[in-house]
C-alpha cells in the first residue's frame, strides 16, 4: 500500500508561518500522520516557490542578510538561528542551549559583534563591537532587533 499523501498546502502554510521542518513533522504526528523531515524538505523545495519559500535557510531577525549557500551551515549562522528561536519562546535542546550560552558569553566577554561578508570564505566575521552595537552588526539601513 502506498504511503498516504501529505497535506502539502498545510505544510507550506506552516512553513510560511515560520515553523521549522521539525515542528511541521511534530504537528503532523500529533494528527496521526507519519512524515519525515526529508519529506517536508522535499515539499518545500519542490512547491515552496509558490509561497515565497525558497530553498535554504530562512532569514531571522539576527540574520538580515541573504546567505550564500556555503555559509548557511556555519556555526555563527546556527547560533543566530538558535538565538532567534529563543527570542520567539521556543525551547532548545540542552546541547544547543549550552552552545548558545557559551557563544554569546564569549562574544560579549570579548566585546565582539558578528558581521557577514558574502565574498569571504568564512562568511561570518567577528568584529570589534562599536558603541551602541549589539551581538550583530546590521547592514546599513537595517534596524537592529537584538
Amino acid at each position: 500500500m502506498p504511503a498516504p499523501k501529505l497535506p502539502r498546502a498545510e505544510i507550506l502554510q506552516w512553513l510560511s508561518d515560520g515553523l521549522t521542518q521539525a515542528q511541521v513533522v511534530e504537528r503532523l504526528a500529533s494528527r496521526g500522520i507519519t512524515a519525515t523531515q526529508t519529506a517536508v524538505s522535499r515539499i518545500k523545495v519542490t512547491y515552496g516557490d509558490q509561497r515565497g519559500l525558497t530553498p535554504g535557510v530562512p532569514r531571522t531577525h539576527f540574520i538580515p542578510w541573504k546567505l550564500e549557500p556555503q555559509h548557511r551551515s556555519r556555526y555563527a549562522a546556527q547560533m543566530l538561528r538558535a538565538l532567534d528561536r529563543v527570542q520567539r519562546g521556543e525551547e532548545l535542546s540542552a546541547l544547543q542551549a549550552r552552545q548558545l550560552r557559551n557563544w554569546v558569553g564569549s562574544m560579549n566577554e570579548d566585546n565582539l559583534s558578528i558581521d557577514y561578508d558574502p565574498a569571504s570564505e568564512a562568511g561570518f566575521i567577528k568584529v570589534p563591537r562599536r558603541e551602541g552595537e549589539t551581538l550583530v552588526r546590521y547592514p546599513e539601513g537595517v534596524a537592529a532587533h537584538v
